[in-house]
């Protein structure tokens, strides 16, 4: 659970979204769902606050980014992958959100061996 906080991402990006959603460790990549289970985008990264903490004396919280939907659609869009839009209408509870994710989301797993393999054949 979030929000977003700026519609654009570090250093004023337009391609990305600044969240409120807490980000872990492997949630990159993951959907940025809607209220009503829509992808508005991809989790992308997080704030280094402890970096940030020591440039700035502050420590910030929930500071994280996505690839906004705009992007997402483009790089989609160039890769012949079709989309279907639905109007965020209504509100489902978390649990609800989800049950729906399940639905669309799969793990993809790279591995760089595998690609320096094929390079070497």
């Amino acid at each position: 659970m979030g929000n977003v906080s700026a519609l654009h991402g570090f250093g004023d990006d337009p391609k990305e979204i600044r969240i409120t959603t807490p980000v872990q460790a492997g949630n990159s990549g993951g959907p940025l769902l809607d209220r009503n289970g829509n992808v508005i985008g991809v989790v992308a990264a997080k704030l280094n606050a402890i970096r940030s903490l020591g440039i700035t004396g502050d420590l910030p919280q929930n500071v994280n980014f996505a690839i906004g939907l705009r992007a997402l659609k483009s790089f989609l869009a160039k890769n012949n992958v079709q989309t279907t839009e639905t109007p965020s209408v209504g509100q489902l509870d978390p649990s609800e959100i989800g049950d729906h994710a399940r639905l669309f989301t799969y793990l993809i797993e790279c591995d760089p061996r595998s690609a320096s393999d094929e390079a070497a054949k």
